[in-house]
């Protein structure tokens, strides 16, 4: 997968989960990743939710969380109230794989954060498990890594 074919599926991201009927495999599946990293972007628990399992488990480094309420209320939620903004640009696709009702994306991206007092740029690369639920892929699993490119400071 190219990644001038990742970023036709993030234009494709405004819709939070895809409908298989509306389009099936590789599109629909980044499709539902990009609209993952758009609501992570627009600090939005609600379109986030809208795209993740119940039983979502994420693994950041070394740090576990179990179930969509254990990450919104104990990680997620609590970084997007100290983020000013957060921009996600050169997203890439390594592989992607669909089989049946269960599919798996391998990225990377690069991720701008600005906080009160500094700015992070981070490389990160992700490995997102999804499921078709419903008629639309949700987010499953996501193991995340990424290091510090630069600590910007205004």
């Amino acid at each position: 997968m190219r990644s001038t074919q990742f970023l036709a599926a993030v234009a494709l991201g405004a819709a939070l989960a895809v409908p298989a009927s509306a389009a099936s495999g590789e599109p629909a599946v980044l499709a539902a990743v990009a609209a993952y990293r758009s609501a992570i972007a627009e600090g939005s628990l609600d379109k986030l939710a809208a795209v993740v399992e119940p039983e979502l488990t994420v693994l950041e480094g070394m740090h576990l969380n179990q179930g969509w309420a254990d990450y919104r209320d104990n990680h997620i939620g609590p970084e997007m109230k100290e983020w000013k903004s957060l921009r996600v640009s050169d997203p890439s696709v390594v592989d992607v794989s669909v089989a049946g009702d269960w599919a798996y994306a391998v990225s990377r991206a690069t991720y701008t954060i600005a906080l009160p007092r500094r700015t992070v740029v981070l490389e990160a690369a992700e490995t997102f498990v999804l499921r078709l639920r419903g008629g639309s892929w949700r987010v499953r699993h996501v193991h995340s890594s990424s290091r510090k490119l630069r600590e910007e400071k205004p």
